[in-house]
């Protein structure tokens, strides 16, 4: 695992992102935060598939040594979150939490039962709309949520 993460992350940062936190065999990366970044949301799209191109090139590599392939799922979501040092004085770190947080969560759980490798939310695409190609998969509703999701799967960058 710790050679998947260490190209997830040189892809992340690599686009402006930072990495908040590894959750399981997850990242949690912030864009936009906590330096402004007006092209926030381009860049988390664009580390969505630069993500999904490395662990292409890993696979290719780890087939060819007799390794098994991992298959991932990415969700980008864009939206207001509260960012900063949290924790106790015995130990913080910088992290973010809100609903925009825990809808990406849940959007990218969503991407096993819909057979995609990327979904983006609403405002997600309201911001990168002219520069990618995408497909509606329609509303879909969440834990902790009383109002559907829209999931936009992302085909690919123009």
């Amino acid at each position: 695992m710790n050679e998947y993460f260490a190209v997830m992350v040189d892809v992340i940062l690599g686009h402006r992102g930072m990495v908040s936190d590894f959750i399981g065999d997850g990242i949690l990366a912030i864009f936009g935060a906590p330096l402004d970044d007006a092209e926030h949301a381009w860049h988390a799209v664009q580390t969505a598939v630069g993500m999904q191109d490395a662990l292409r090139d890993l696979n290719e590599r780890w087939v060819a040594e007799g390794r098994p392939p991992l298959a991932i799922g990415v969700a980008v979501n864009t939206g207001e979150a509260f960012a900063g040092n949290m924790g106790s004085a015995r130990k913080k770190k910088y992290s973010v939490l809100g609903d925009t947080v825990n809808s990406v969560a849940r959007m990218e759980s969503l991407n096993r039962d819909l057979g995609t490798r990327v979904l983006i939310s609403s405002p997600t695409l309201s911001m990168v709309k002219d520069r990618v190609r995408v497909t509606d998969r329609g509303e879909v509703h969440v834990k902790g949520k009383s109002q559907a999701l829209a999931i936009i799967e992302l085909e690919g960058l123009l």
